[in-house]
């Protein structure tokens, strides 16, 4: 027997996440800061694991290429992304929506085409739903 979508659970319903950070500053994603450079984090994809409902495609700043630098070769940007951290985007559930879990076929739709798109084997199997 092989596992399916409802052997899987993503979301823990007892950790408190009404809170989530969504960018800092400027930039459209979260700027971290590594040892050597920066790199960005992008919560869009995450917020089915936090258990918020999936329906439609997400926009396209939310799913945008990473920013990357060493801090060496850019220190201004490095400058930019710590100023940045002083002014931090929240949203919570009354911003995010409800809290599910649920995926709807739009949005399963555009994971299936950007997969494709990105040349990530993803094996075509029988529907979710």
């Amino acid at each position: 027997m092989s596992l399916t979508h409802h052997d899987i659970r993503l979301h823990n319903p007892e950790i408190d996440n009404s809170e989530i950070i969504t960018s800092c500053g400027e930039f459209p994603n979260i700027p971290l800061i590594g040892r050597k450079g920066c790199i960005n984090y992008k919560p869009m994809p995450a917020l089915h694991q936090l258990g918020y409902t999936m329906d439609g495609e997400p926009l396209d700043k939310d799913v945008e290429d990473s920013i990357f630098f060493g801090k060496v070769e850019n220190p201004g940007m490095l400058k930019k992304v710590q100023l940045d951290w002083t002014n931090i985007h929240r949203k919570d559930e009354v911003l995010l929506g409800r809290k599910d879990a649920s995926v709807g076929i739009p949005y399963t739709k555009w994971v299936i085409k950007r997969v494709e798109t990105l040349l990530v084997p993803y094996p075509q199997e029988e529907s979710f739903h």
